[in-house]
């Protein structure tokens, strides 16, 4: 008795589909890995609004994150130092202590 050939390749974990996921956005170029702490009422927060809208978590943050963006370009004048100061990143002496700050010095 011969036995047949299944070419159906076996199933992946969650883990190795992770894996592949975060792999093609990394070569994609066009994405950068996050990970930070938030308070539980701001996570059970964000996992509403994904829920709600049916997307996930990131495109949540993403989708927050660029209309807060905007909302400050849209106040700053193009022609005052304190537009090329946000776009180059620069830290506000009074907002936040050094070592505690993402912008470079």
């Amino acid at each position: 008795m011969t036995q047949s050939h299944d070419p159906t390749p076996p199933a992946r974990t969650a883990a190795q589909r992770q894996a592949d996921r975060r792999r093609r956005l990394r070569d994609a170029g066009d994405h950068q890995r996050l990970s930070v702490w938030i308070d539980l009422t701001t996570y059970f927060a964000l996992e509403r609004l994904a829920c709600r809208d049916a997307v996930t978590q990131g495109q949540v943050l993403s989708a927050l994150i660029r209309r807060a963006d905007q909302a400050v370009i849209d106040t700053l004048d193009h022609h005052k130092p304190e537009w090329d100061e946000y776009f180059q990143r620069r830290r506000r002496r009074k907002a936040v202590p050094k070592e505690a700050s993402p912008c470079p010095d």
